[in-house]
C-alpha cells in the first residue's frame, strides 16, 4: 500500500516512481488499469491492491487539475467508479481519464444538468477553490500520511484480504 501511496502522492523524482510511471503505467490511471498476464509478481501484489488502498486515500478538492473525476475518493457518498457504472460517463459524452478542473467555471461548480439529476450530490459539493492545490489524504493515519501501524490497525479487522499484507504466523497464509 505504501507503494501506491508514493505513486499518488510521493516525490516524483524518486527513481522508482519514474521508472514506473515511464515502464509500467505509460501516462495511465493506475486505477484503472487491468491486471497484465506477463507482469512480475510484485507489480501484480501493487496492483490487487488498488481497491482498499483507494479507499483510503482522499482527496480534498481545491483546483481539481489533478483529481479525476471518476476514479478518485472525492465525493462525499464515495468513489463514483464503484457506485456507479461506466455509462454514465459515456451517456454524459465523458471519458474516465476527465478531472474535475474541467467542471470549474470561475470559483463555481459546472457540472452538465443531465449528470446532477443521476448523482445529486453533485449540487451539494463545497465550491471548489482554483488557487488552492488539491491535497490527497490517506485517512487510515491521523496524520493524513501514509503510516504502517496506522494502516495495519486501521485494516485489522479485515483479515479477510489484509492477511497478505501482514505477517499472519502461518507461512502457508502470509503471502497468497
Amino acid at each position: 500500500m505504501r507503494l501506491l501511496w508514493d505513486l499518488q502522492c510521493g516525490s516524483s523524482d524518486r527513481i522508482w516512481i519514474k521508472w514506473c510511471n515511464s515502464h509500467l503505467l505509460k501516462s495511465r490511471n493506475i486505477w484503472s488499469l487491468k491486471i497484465p498476464h506477463s507482469c512480475t509478481w510484485s507489480w501484480r501484489k501493487i496492483l490487487q491492491l488498488r481497491y482498499p488502498a483507494r479507499l483510503l486515500i482522499k482527496h480534498k478538492v481545491g483546483n481539481g487539475a489533478d483529481t479525476s473525476f471518476w476514479w478518485d475518493n472525492w465525493a462525499q457518498g464515495g468513489l463514483l467508479c464503484i457506485r456507479f457504472l461506466t455509462n454514465v460517463l459515456t451517456d454524459h459524452g465523458l471519458n474516465d481519464s476527465i478531472t474535475l478542473d474541467n467542471f470549474i467555471e470561475g470559483s463555481t461548480w459546472s457540472f452538465p444538468q443531465s449528470l446532477t439529476a443521476i448523482i445529486p450530490e453533485l449540487m451539494q459539493l463545497q465550491l471548489p477553490c482554483p488557487s488552492i492545490a488539491n491535497k490527497k489524504v490517506w485517512t487510515a493515519s491521523s496524520t493524513g500520511q501514509y503510516n504502517f501501524s496506522h494502516t495495519a490497525a486501521h485494516l485489522a479487522g479485515n483479515l479477510k484480504w489484509c492477511r497478505g499484507l501482514i505477517w499472519c504466523g502461518n507461512p502457508q497464509l502470509s503471502l497468497k
